[in-house]
Order: structure tokens, then sequence, then C-alpha cells
């Protein structure tokens, strides 16, 4: 691995992960008859998976440039 940043690879694999969890989250909300240790669970995973404001990047990671930003 890279010293001082994320290889491609370590991204790849975040994002199939946070896929995953993602679609376990959805699936728990989607059941009606899920257990307590479960339930809580996905709102623990919930928290730390799902993107916040100031989390946002372009693509691969860079910042988003915006349309009247191009030059």
């Amino acid at each position: 691995m890279a010293q001082g940043g994320k290889t491609f690879n370590d991204r790849e694999k975040s994002a199939k992960v946070r896929n995953m969890v993602l679609d376990t989250i959805l699936n728990v909300y989607k059941n009606k008859n899920v257990s307590g240790k479960k339930w809580e669970l996905t709102l623990r995973m919930a928290t730390t998976v799902l993107p916040r404001l100031n989390e946002h990047t372009g693509e691969g990671g860079e910042p988003i440039t915006l349309l009247w930003q191009k030059s």
C-alpha cells in the first residue's frame, strides 16, 4: 500500500463493502420481522456507512468541480 494515501484497490474494496452494508440496511428496513439485535446493529452500521455532506468527493476522490468552475 502506498504511504500517505489510499490505493485504487482500497477505494474499490471499500466501495464494495459500503454497497454490501447499504444492501443489508435496506433489507432490514424492508423486513418488518427483524430481531432487536439485528435492528441495533443496522442502525450502528448506517451511521458509519451513509455519506455525510462534508465527505462528498468527485470521481476518484478528487474535489467536485462545479460547472461554472470549468475553464
